[in-house]
């Protein structure tokens, strides 16, 4: 019985020994930098290549052209699926922060 459990306590300290020298083998190392650079790259860290593309982002998103399909009591609603807020007969404040005035049968938006 004694002889079973020097085996045991030696497969045990063979296999902990092995898993923590294969984990930090040269690959496994680069795995994981690789990883952790990937993550860094594709987050957003605040610098100024992410507020270039949210700023390119907000651009395109104002070029899009858009026109009302149809209204309600209390909002109207675009082709581009946006929904806009009435307040008033003259005033719609739409997606992105965007409002309109009604100028005769025309609506002028920012």
């Amino acid at each position: 019985m004694k002889s079973l459990k020097c085996f045991f306590a030696f497969l045990v300290l063979a296999v902990a020994t092995t898993t923590a020298s294969a984990q930090d083998d040269w690959q496994s190392r680069k795995n994981r930098e690789n990883a952790a650079t990937s993550a860094s790259s594709i987050s957003r860290s605040g610098g100024r290549w992410d507020a270039n593309a949210e700023a390119q982002r907000k651009a395109a998103a104002r070029q899009q052209t858009f026109a009302f399909t149809h209204c309600d009591t209390g909002f109207c609603y675009d082709n581009l699926g946006g929904v806009w807020h009435r307040n008033g007969p003259d005033v719609l404040n739409g997606p992105n922060g965007r409002f309109c005035q009604r100028n005769g049968n025309a609506w002028n938006c920012n």
